[in-house]
């Protein structure tokens, strides 16, 4: 990509460096405009808009650097433009959200201050700046009534997004709120104990034995999963705890939308782990190559999302536990991943300050091509393209066969048999197609001293060239069709 032909020079790509380009960069869009590293995005719960968290200088603590402000930055995901730069944070910005119905974003970074935007004019509602510590993460009551807080010194907080004042305070960790925002769990600073506190009055409601490092409320509020040290699910109904198969602690802890499943990122090589929530049991595990850094799960429930160090995004079906997609395109490390809400979409966020918009639905390896009905054996020794780059045309030596395939559908439009040297006699090289996929050039099976020429459109054989007095091995057609160039065994 760094030696792409210059406008007054002539483009010697094929259609290779495309279909490897594609394997490379699956990417339907990128997004630049974070002033350094994007750590955080999210979509709008409408879909229409998407929110990037980063910038400043991820460098601050090296000798002789200094801290830059960040920024967050709302985009049009229609048109892919920016909409607002949000600046308001003295430092880096490494998470943004958006309320529930849209209209207000609240955004937190490695300063001591809270930030509130309208989404529509990009002026900052309200913004705290005084607190005890960073904050460590964000979240908003499902109403949007109430925004949750959690510094890195144990301080939790609950704010009036109307007014921006605490509401409530409590001293703990690893803060959740219950679907239906009636409840607010979570654990004591040394993590020996659950609390689950009302929302309205902040008041204890039930406290509970359980040593938690992550926790996790089920779709319907009956279920709260927690961590640590090793993985425990409790019916908050009436207080019994559901057997799970675990041996590990959790980092990251997540059901699916419909409550079938949980998803859990487990040990310091990153494993993911999908269990079923009503058995307990382990379903299936998902692995990179490099520890897994972060996780999303799709609003349908059926698609789970995972990347690494590795740079690679892995899209893989809750049901099977298989992995359907292999997405590249990143240079650097991936910080984070959010689903459109149609769940037909992906986007990510990365150390090479991008934000990549993912089109899932689509294969970035294009269509497979079925050489036989089971494509066990098949050998094809040549592929072009013709009518515009519409048509692949494949020669399958294994039946002497010539197939056309329709590049949009992946169909099979046009099949002939072909006097093909078989493919115990058939070497890399010695079939060609002309440059506009007219005219196929072989030897021929009856004799391989002479070079065979078929029209494709046909298959009819429409020239013969003789005059080797050895097996042909290699044929080779000029970019006009004109003319045809072969070397025999001998010469």
């Amino acid at each position: 990509e760094m030696c792409l032909p210059l406008p007054d020079q002539s483009d010697r790509r094929g259609w290779e460096w495309h279909y490897v380009k594609r394997l490379c960069h699956a990417e339907a869009c990128t997004l630049s405009g974070q002033s350094a590293y994007v750590n955080s995005v999210q979509f709008s719960p409408d879909g229409r808009s998407l929110v990037s968290a980063g910038g400043g200088n991820p460098f601050f603590n090296n000798p002789g650097q200094e801290v830059i402000p960040g920024e967050a930055i709302l985009w049009d995901a229609a048109t892919e433009s920016q909409v607002h730069v949000l600046r308001g944070h003295k430092h880096i910005v490494d998470q943004a959200i958006f309320s529930p119905d849209g209209k207000l974003l609240a955004s937190a970074g490695y300063d001591t201050s809270l930030c509130v935007w309208e989404t529509a004019t990009g002026a900052q509602r309200w913004a705290v700046t005084n607190l005890s510590a960073p904050i460590a993460s964000l979240a908003f009551s499902r109403d949007g009534a109430r925004l949750l807080t959690q510094t890195g010194d144990s301080m939790i907080h609950l704010w009036d997004t109307t007014t921006g004042q605490a509401v409530h305070s409590f001293r703990g960790t690893h803060a959740t709120l219950s679907p239906d925002d009636r409840f607010l769990a979570f654990c004591d600073p040394q993590g020996k104990h659950v609390t689950l506190a009302e929302v309205a009055t902040g008041k204890t409601k039930l406290t509970l034995p359980d040593r938690a490092g992550i926790l996790a409320f089920s779709p319907d509020g009956r279920l709260l999963a927690s961590g640590h040290p090793n993985i425990q699910v409790r019916d908050l109904s009436n207080g019994t705890e559901i057997p799970v198969v675990s041996q590990r602690p959790a980092s990251v802890l997540a059901f699916s939308p419909d409550g079938t499943y949980l998803v859990s990122l487990e040990d310091r090589h990153g494993l993911v782990v999908i269990r079923g929530v009503k058995s307990g049991q382990v379903l299936h595990h998902c692995s990179h190559d490099s520890p897994v850094q972060c996780l999303a799960l799709s609003p349908n429930g059926r698609q789970l999302a995972t990347t690494g160090r590795d740079r690679a995004i892995f899209i893989w079906e809750l049901q099977s536990g298989q992995r359907s997609k292999v997405l590249h395109g990143h240079t650097h490390m991936i910080l984070g991943l959010a689903f459109h809400p149609d769940g037909r979409s992906l986007a990510s966020a990365s150390m090479d300050g991008a934000v990549k918009l993912w089109d899932i639905t689509r294969d970035p390896r294009g269509h497979l091509f079925a050489a036989s009905p089971d494509g066990a054996g098949e050998q094809l020794c040549c592929l072009g393209l013709r009518e515009g780059g519409q048509r692949l045309v494949t020669v399958n030596t294994t039946h002497r066969r010539l197939d056309e395939w329709d590049v949009t559908t992946g169909k099979s439009v046009r099949r002939s048999t072909l006097d093909l040297i078989d493919k115990h006699a058939c070497p890399r090289g010695d079939a060609a197609l002309s440059a506009d996929g007219r005219f196929l050039a072989a030897p021929s099976r009856s004799d391989h001293k002479v070079v065979k020429v078929w029209d494709v459109a046909t298959g009819k054989e429409v020239a013969a060239f003789h005059g080797h007095r050895a097996a042909v091995c290699a044929v080779a057609l000029s970019a006009d069709g004109r003319l045809a160039a072969s070397a025999d065994q001998q010469t």
